[in-house]
């Protein structure tokens, strides 16, 4: 015997909330991650030279808060980034995993050859002066493509693990992007000048 009071019509509030959760859009609850295009990934990195990193990081640790509630401090992480992307890069492969319908390499080389070039970047910097200008920025040049490519390695398991793996979600430039692309492209034509005049001085 059904013992529930049926509703009437004329008893339904139209301005009650539904009593049901609403489900959130695939895309937000997909997204365990940063997730970018190889395109707008790889141009904001040489854009900022690398400062680019700074914020990758910061973006994966506050959504990594965000998602599992974690009690952990993004900007620091993001600082000190040497110190924790082994970490960021055993849980973005342990989650892409797990969705991919193929094996993934592991990322723990990546993340090592990672932290050798941020060292060795930090100390090229001393190399960069106004006799050794085009030996200290192609060294820097090397260092910042070996690094851009093992951050891109771990960011393309961030796009398997959200579930867009082109990263087309955020594969569009900002306004904010376009300055750093303007002033970075400014920066790299004065770090040509001054390599060619260099080079033109040594003939």
């Amino acid at each position: 015997m059904n013992l529930e009071k049926p509703i009437k019509a004329d008893e339904i509030n139209p301005y009650q909330a539904p009593l049901t959760q609403t489900r959130p859009s695939s895309v937000d609850a997909a997204k365990h991650y940063y997730v970018v295009s190889a395109k707008k990934f790889f141009a904001l990195f040489f854009a900022t030279l690398g400062l680019y990193t700074l914020y990758w990081f910061w973006e994966n640790w506050t959504i990594w808060k965000q998602r599992t509630g974690d009690s952990i401090w993004p900007v620091p992480r993001a600082i000190f980034n040497i110190f924790f992307v082994h970490s960021l890069f055993k849980k973005i492969h342990s989650d892409a995993s797990q969705v991919s319908s193929s094996s993934l390499p592991s990322l723990q080389l990546p993340a090592t050859i990672f932290i050798l070039c941020q060292i060795a970047i930090n100390v090229s910097d001393s190399l960069v002066s106004d006799a050794t200008v085009t030996p200290g920025m192609l060294l820097l040049i090397l260092l910042l493509a070996i690094s851009s490519w093992c951050l891109w390695l771990g960011q393309k398991q961030a796009n398997i693990a959200s579930l867009d793996n082109e990263g087309s979600q955020n594969s569009k430039f900002t306004v904010a992007n376009y300055i750093w692309l303007v002033l970075g492209s400014i920066f790299w034509i004065l770090i040509f000048i001054g390599m060619v005049s260099e080079s033109m001085r040594l003939v």
